[in-house]
């Protein structure tokens, strides 16, 4: 059975010998789970997004994307079937992209602003049409309120590496000569979950054109009936 929050805190403290430090170890769990969820691409941490685009005035047009996003996983729209996949491209590449009249087209490409809050995302070539457009983002995990006496059990499914972890950013509190073997550990068994998590055996692979400049079934627009 999963610990809890309280629980692991508890624990770590035990392990480290700092009985009275419930309060800053809890702290340091928020700070590792968030960690975690910046740096590292789990599935456990993604999320799905939907909303419209339409056309706009302004180009390019920012839309806005929940506050909890990172990062894209993919970015896809559907017109009668057929589902259309988005590449990012550097906001410098949209700064210097064609604006006048008659662009007006299917997207092809986006373009993420992170610093806007909540972030945004714009689109190019301009929708010509409303499209639904769907997201999928690694997300900011939220901190769990209170972890020293929380019942919530933490978002990382590895307890044995967040336990073990937790007990590194401890042995700050009180100069535990162990980190240094427990840092270690870490790193392994992270290397061996990271590995399992992407782990890609269960269907075959093949390798792909890069999508800025091969465009999926030729370069047919998506206003084709595309039914291969």
């Amino acid at each position: 059975m999963a610990y809890t929050a309280a629980q692991i805190v508890n624990l770590v403290c035990q392990i480290c010998n700092i009985p009275g430090r419930t309060a800053q170890v809890g702290q340091l769990l928020n700070v590792v789970l968030a960690d975690y969820a910046q740096t590292m691409d789990l599935d456990v941490a993604r999320k799905t997004t939907t909303f419209q685009i339409t056309p706009q005035a302004t180009i390019p047009y920012f839309w806005s994307l929940p506050a909890d996003y990172l990062r894209f996983y993919d970015v896809f729209y559907n017109i009668d079937g057929t589902v259309f996949y988005l590449s990012e491209v550097p906001l410098k590449d949209l700064d210097r992209a064609y604006t006048a009249d008659g662009i007006s087209n299917y997207p092809d490409n986006f373009a993420t602003d992170m610093s806007q809050s909540p972030p945004a995302m714009a689109f190019y070539p301009p929708p010509a049409i409303p499209l639904n457009i769907t997201v999928r983002y690694r997300s900011q995990m939220a901190d769990i309120a209170t972890p020293e006496t929380s019942n919530t059990i933490p978002w990382f499914p590895n307890q044995r590496v967040l336990i073990k972890d937790l007990c590194v950013e401890a042995a700050d509190l009180c100069d535990d000569a162990r980190k240094g073997d427990w840092a270690r550990e870490v790193d392994k068994r992270m290397r061996k979950y990271l590995t399992m998590d992407d782990d890609k055996g269960g269907y075959s692979q093949t390798v792909q054109l890069g999508p800025r400049n091969f465009r999926q079934s030729g370069a047919l627009p998506p206003s084709k009936k595309l039914g291969f």
